[in-house]
């Protein structure tokens, strides 16, 4: 089953792909004064990472994100790994500057 079935039923649009590892929508967040935004996410439902890029997660897992892309996908680092993850798997807890 394709990356975009799997996800498409947990609000990514269907046919959507998962960003390279420099995605050209990407971009860390930033706030007025330019300075790089992390947020920390809890982990709402499992996710099995399908590619090497990816990460796996699972429910109550904290992640930091590090840039958010447009095509719905969020690179974050958990416990030392740096991947992506669909976006909609997780809600935001806090935002760091």
């Amino acid at each position: 089953q394709g990356l975009a079935n799997r996800v498409g039923s947990f609000g990514l649009q269907e046919g959507g792909t998962l960003p390279n590892s420099g995605p050209q929508g990407s971009v860390p967040r930033q706030d007025s004064s330019g300075s790089v935004v992390n947020k920390t996410v809890r982990v709402l439902y499992e996710y099995e990472a399908s590619t090497e890029t990816e990460l796996d997660l699972k429910e109550n897992d904290l992640v930091v994100v590090l840039k958010e892309d447009t095509s719905g996908w969020w690179q974050g680092e958990l416990q030392g790994r740096i991947g992506w993850f669909p976006f909609n798997f997780v809600e935001v807890l806090n935002t760091v500057s």
